[in-house]
């Protein structure tokens, strides 16, 4: 089975065509190329592919809250009422319910979600309709990532995962107890006179000081940096992290990683929007953003394949009668 991802970060979109554990086609377009000939052609070729919209964007807002304890379509309402309240420039909106307060009315626990700057999807999405592509959801990358960790069993208590975006910056999610709480893009700017580990153990000491800001620790614990990173830039981050003894620096080798997953071949660089697909292509993944009429090509495929495997066992079921 193909899935066919479309990674859209703030300059490019990455798409990518997998296949049984496999990267089998990659193709980069310039985000002011999206509504001109090449990328309209492209896709065009793949309309019988599902495809898979993947965001990691500066403009992607995170914010955590509590919510009277409600269930079903009550709970579903208020969320929707706080999301329009909080994003009403954006229909790229989501509401993920975290369990409840341990304490008093045990409220329900809330991280609401959205991509702020709404125009950078527009070009994609009206290619995407005028190809009638079957655009199964809009996931936010950060969201999701917590996937990867839990694929690798990388779980620890307080867990930030560090990982490039390519050719621009620095994503780095912070997970309390399996669960995203926060997320932030940095772009790196290189500098003759610093070295990028330096600016990346910077990035995370900064960080690591806004969490504690926020009171997401207690005393004695402590936050475990997970970065994804090519063997070839081990070591330029391994140098730098040296001046930050208070956090505890775990490097997942990118190469190790891959092997792990079983998904071949291996990425050249440190740059992750292969390996994050490849760990979202394992299952099924809930829409974030789409809305019901951006997936509507994707509803009439699959009724459209349904309707096949009904009518195939209707004919089975004759022939085996007669």
């Amino acid at each position: 089975m193909q899935k066919h991802f479309l990674y859209l970060t703030n300059d490019k979109l990455i798409a990518l065509i997998w296949k049984g554990g496999t990267i089998v086609e990659r193709d980069v377009f310039g985000s002011t190329e999206l509504a001109m000939s090449d990328f309209t052609q492209y896709i065009s070729r793949h309309q019988a592919i599902s495809t898979y919209i993947i965001t990691d964007l500066i403009g992607e807002d995170f914010r955590l809250d509590t919510v009277p304890h409600l269930r079903g379509g009550d709970l579903e309402a208020v969320i929707g009422r706080k999301l329009a309240q909080l994003y009403r420039a954006s229909p790229f909106r989501h509401g993920i319910v975290q369990g409840r307060e341990p304490e008093g009315r045990r409220d329900d626990k809330v991280l609401y979600h959205a991509v702020t700057n709404p125009e950078i999807l527009k070009p994609l999405l009206a290619a995407i309709e005028h190809a009638e592509i079957p655009l199964e959801g809009i996931y936010s990358s950060a969201v999701l990532s917590g996937k990867l960790l839990e694929a690798l069993n990388s779980f620890s208590q307080h867990t930030l995962l560090v990982t490039i975006v390519p050719d621009f910056g620095l994503r780095q999610t912070y997970f309390q107890n399996k669960q995203i709480k926060f997320s932030r893009l940095t772009p790196i700017i290189f500098d003759a006179g610093q070295p990028a580990g330096d600016l990346i153990a910077a990035e995370t000491s900064r960080t690591l000081q806004y969490l504690d800001s926020l009171r997401f620790f207690a005393a004695g614990e402590t936050l475990e940096v997970s970065i994804l990173l090519h063997s070839q830039d081990r070591q330029m981050v391994a140098d730098a992290i040296r001046n930050y003894p208070l956090i505890q620096y775990r490097f997942l080798d990118i190469s190790e990683v891959a092997e792990k997953l079983k998904f071949k071949p291996a990425p050249v660089s440190s740059h992750a929007e292969e390996v994050l697909a490849h760990v979202y292509a394992q299952g099924h993944i809930d829409n974030h953003f789409a809305t019901p009429e951006q997936r509507c090509f994707a509803v009439f495929k699959r009724a459209r394949i349904g309707l096949f495997a009904l009518t195939a066992g209707v004919l089975a079921a004759g022939a085996i009668a007669a």
